[in-house]
Order: C-alpha cells, then structure tokens, then sequence
C-alpha cells in the first residue's frame, strides 16, 4: 500500500508540509501522492524520498501546492543522489535550503536560488565545485558542519559578499590559509571546532577584518601564533577548549 510507504505530516497552520518515505518507494510512486488544495504552503520537508524527475516546483504543482509561496526547502537524501539546476527550477522565492545526506552538486545547481540567504549542506561527502556559490551574493548564513572538506578549492567563498556567520564544524579540516576566506571582508562569526587543525598561519584571517565570534575549540592545538589576531580588531568571544 502506497500509504504504508509514505507519511504526510501538515504542521498547524498549513506552514509546513512533511513528506517521508521508506526506502522501498520509487519516484513513480510519489505521483500517487493525494492533493493538498487550499493549503499556503512555507516550508516542503522531504525526507528520505527520491528526487521528483523533473523539478521540486513542478512536483508541488501536481500536489496542488503553489511553489512561488514556497520559503524553505528540506532535503533528507537516503542514498546517493545528484541535484542539478532543473530540480531548483521555479523556486526563485526560496529563502532557506537545507540539504543533508550524500548529495551531489552540478556546478550551476543554485543559478534559480538567487534570493537565499541561509543553506545548510551537512552530513556530505561530495566534492564542492568553486563556482558553487555564485549566485548566492545574498546569502548571510552558510552552515557545512559534518561535511568532508579536507581538500576544498581555494576561492569558495570569494563570491557571498554578505556573509556573516561560516560554519565549517566537524569537517575535517586539518590544513587552512588566508586565501580560504577571500571574499569574506563582512563575516562576523566562525566556527572551525572539531577538526583536525594543528597550527594556524599567523595571516588566517587576514580577509576577515569584522570577526566577532571564533570557534577553534576541540582541535589538536599545541600553540598559535602570537599575532594570529592582529587582523581581528574586533573579536570578542574566542573559544579554544
């Protein structure tokens, strides 16, 4: 029974709308899925389904749901997948996306996202192309804890000019420069904790002149430069536990 496979939950209000499924459902199954008219539809949950053919707006439509009413996109991948541009297609209004599991990017897969200001990819272990973040000039926050960066492409960052708050936790990280951060001369808070870091250049954050906040707690310090933060005029909390 379809229904057995798939759980529909619709949160007070008719904000947000939750679909699950099990790991015996195809993506022709979700076609079967019933209509949800009259509902104005946040925030789309979507957990451990396969990614709709097309793209997720035309997947709402069929549902009888209004895409350009949509404000937060909820990925949950079961199983390795790759997301393109044409399954962000028709999302322009977005203004959250959170995308956990092994997933991986086509390089232009955010070109319809322009207006986002908060991503979260977490729990990944696909490689990050460096044009990935292009489009995202709005974007304030970016959240990458739990994702495998030991080896991730100088300029990154270069492109989101209103960054203010990085978090790299749990990543893997045991080597960074200056150049990582290019681009960031706004970001105001950085959490680099549970990694794999043993020195720091003196000239890390050189690009970051308006860091308030750093985490470099649960790492494998044994000591830090003397003028590590003479470019930092303006951190207040700095956590090294």
């Amino acid at each position: 029974d379809m229904f057995l496979l798939v759980n529909i939950l619709i949160k007070p209000l008719d904000t947000q709308v939750t679909i699950s499924c099990s790991s015996l459902v195809k993506p022709q199954d979700l076609a079967m899925l019933p209509k949800m008219e009259n509902l104005n539809i946040f925030t789309l949950d979507i957990k451990t389904c396969p990614l709709p053919p097309s793209s997720f707006a035309e997947f709402m439509e069929k549902l009888s749901l209004t895409p350009s009413s949509l404000r937060s996109l909820k990925i949950k991948a079961n199983k390795n997948t790759t997301m393109g541009r044409s399954h962000m297609k028709g999302l322009g209004s977005l203004g959250r996306i959170s995308i956990y599991g092994t997933v991986g990017f086509e390089e232009d897969i955010f070109e319809e996202t322009k207006n986002v200001s908060w991503l979260a990819l977490k729990s990944n272990q696909i490689r990050l192309h460096q044009n990935l973040f292009k489009p995202f000039n709005q974007l304030v926050t970016l959240e990458l804890g739990q994702h495998e960066l030991q080896n991730f492409p100088l300029g990154l960052f270069k492109y989101l000019t209103s960054l203010r708050r990085l978090n790299m936790w749990q990543c893997k990280i045991s080597n960074l420069t200056a150049e990582v951060f290019e681009g960031l001369n706004g970001l105001e808070e950085l959490d680099l904790s549970v990694n794999l870091l043993e020195s720091l250049p003196s000239d890390l954050f050189l690009n970051t002149p308006k860091l308030k906040l750093l985490n470099l707690s649960a790492n494998k310090f044994t000591s830090l430069p003397e003028n590590l933060f003479t470019t930092t005029p303006e951190l207040k909390l700095l956590r090294l536990n």
